[in-house]
């Protein structure tokens, strides 16, 4: 995919962190089998435990709020002082984690167009925001559609333009519920709207799936 870039003009990008934390018998209780979401100001968190018995901790987040923090560790550090449940989790990882990091991440960009031939799929096709988790969807959708576009002979250029208007409502919404969620007013909000009718949740999470 060199040379194929997507365009990042956000005057704020987002960017992403990945902790892996050591497992630890109180994960079982903490955590259990769920996919757990934190919301903070200017960035989200979630954590699922893997088969190991280890805890994937990723964030994603806006780089104003990284540079107020003064790096990866300082605000991780930083959300564990003022947010306690995610303090419960994070006091189980190590003094120097290793702290995997992705820049501008393009979030809502999606491929109107392509070259003869060059059929884009996954986040080469729309970057979904992660906070849907549906960016594998995206990807297995857009390879399955592709192949049988090719099967049937059906040039790149016509699929991309196909693809991209099925990929506009999941990634459209999914955006608004991603900036909602880094907003605390709209998050507490919507949290306690999904509190009183869970219904309103599964109709979000619904809505962009691909």
């Amino acid at each position: 995919v060199r040379g194929e870039s997507r365009p990042r003009e956000a005057a704020d990008p987002a960017l992403g962190l990945r902790v892996r934390l050591p497992g630890h018998p109180d994960f079982a209780s903490l955590i259990g089998d769920a996919i757990e979401l934190h919301l903070f100001d200017g960035a989200y968190a979630g954590i699922v435990l893997q088969e190991d018995g280890s805890a994937n901790v990723c964030l994603a987040l806006r780089k104003a709020r990284l540079a107020r923090e003064g790096g990866p560790l300082d605000l991780l550090n930083a959300l564990a002082e003022r947010h306690p449940a995610f303090a419960e989790r994070w006091r189980y990882a190590p003094d120097n984690p290793v702290i995997d990091t992705i820049g501008s991440v393009p979030y809502g960009w999606i491929a109107d167009g392509t070259d003869p031939g060059l059929y884009r799929l996954g986040d080469q096709a729309a970057v979904i925001p992660s906070l849907a988790g549906e960016g594998m969807g995206i990807a297995i959708a857009s390879g399955q559609s592709a192949a049988q576009a090719y099967l049937e002979g059906k040039g790149a250029t016509d699929w991309q333009r196909e693809f991209s208007r099925r990929a506009a409502r999941p990634v459209t919404i999914a955006e608004a519920i991603w900036k909602a969620a880094e907003t605390p007013a709209l998050a507490k909000f919507g949290l306690s709207a999904a509190a009183m009718l869970p219904a309103l949740a599964t109709m979000a999470m619904r809505a962009s799936r691909i």
